[in-house]
């Protein structure tokens, strides 16, 4: 598998559709509804040329796809909420435990470790719930904070064999320590103040209203 941007070229080998589309509209596969089933099996090899210049970021890269898909798959879509199985962050009872940044100037970043680290940096808690989706649990994450601003935290856990699904093994469990961490439910509430429970939401979903298997050029 391959997927790399260099120059305003996109580059994609060996890679599933419905894996593109994940990536191309920030959604885990399983809140991609409607799909053929060869979305989800063959895999193509796709090399295109943006037409602008320079080097693509993230959200131009993404942009491009969509543009392609439509172009190429005949790919037509909708948005729509479905109460599905997600997790829903909000704040525990004692109140926020991080850091609110106040200067506007700084730029968010965040690290992640498959071992069970996050470091935020003037980062959103959106974005917090955006990367438990995406890489931890691989499930909807709800933000019902309500926190506005940005933020300051480390949150350390030891991570379970239901989290970070796409990681190696290797990455994935640390060793056995008597000094482990906690699991990440409890380390999320004595760490950053807030609480993460499985419960039922409505949570954004694409909808396949059309999509054609194209022919190779």
């Amino acid at each position: 598998m391959m997927f790399s941007t260099h120059g305003g070229t996109l580059v994609i080998k060996n890679l599933t559709l419905g894996f593109m589309m994940s990536f191309a509209y920030d959604l885990p596969v399983r809140q991609i509804m409607g799909k053929p089933g060869w979305m989800d099996t063959d895999k193509w090899d796709i090399e295109a040329k943006a037409d602008t210049p320079g080097e693509l970021n993230t959200s131009q890269t993404k942009l491009m796809m969509q543009k392609l898909f439509a172009e190429r798959f005949g790919l037509q879509v909708h948005e729509e909420k479905r109460k599905m199985a997600a997790y829903v962050l909000s704040v525990s009872k004692d109140g926020p435990k991080m850091r609110k940044v106040t200067d506007a100037s700084l730029s968010p970043g965040q690290t992640l470790y498959p071992r069970g680290v996050i470091i935020g940096k003037s980062l959103a808690i959106a974005d917090l719930a955006q990367t438990l989706k995406s890489y931890v649990l691989g499930q909807p994450v709800v933000d019902n904070t309500g926190l506005e601003g940005r933020w300051d935290f480390t949150l350390r856990w030891t991570p379970d064999e239901t989290q970070f699904p796409d990681a190696p093994e290797s990455l994935r469990h640390p060793a056995d320590d008597a000094n482990a961490w906690p699991p990440l439910f409890t380390a999320i509430q004595e760490q950053l103040g807030l609480k993460l429970e499985a419960q039922k939401a409505d949570v954004p979903v694409l909808v396949v209203d059309h999509v054609d298997h194209p022919s190779p050029n």
